[in-house]
């Protein structure tokens, strides 16, 4: 059960790799990884994590079992991080890449 308000499940990143571009989120239903899927480009979700103060966390499904990951937090620089690092780059760990993009906002 997790909570979160909004769950990271995947990523796409940029053709070098070095920025992630899109986010698959889900939004939790009664504690749970809801139904409902949308890629969000990166700035949407910096901005709902800025502005919003939304708590958004990362999640990985292990043997069809949804389980609750890390909290996404931006740097200073704009940088999408898990850890505590200060990186110049964005590190969510080892959330898959995203196939192909869906349902944007």
């Amino acid at each position: 059960m997790t909570q979160a308000n909004v769950l990271v499940s995947a990523v796409k990143r940029s053709q070098d790799g070095a920025r992630i571009e899109y986010l698959r989120i889900h939004l939790p239903v009664g504690g749970f990884v809801g139904p409902s899927v949308i890629d969000a480009r990166r700035e949407s979700v910096v901005d709902m994590i800025q502005r919003e103060r939304k708590v958004v966390m990362t999640v990985f499904d292990e043997d069809g079992t949804w389980v609750d990951g890390a909290i996404v937090r931006v740097t200073r620089r704009g940088y999408l991080l898990t850890d505590a690092d200060d990186l110049e780059e964005d590190n969510l760990g080892e959330l898959p890449e995203i196939d192909r993009i869906e349902n944007r906002l």
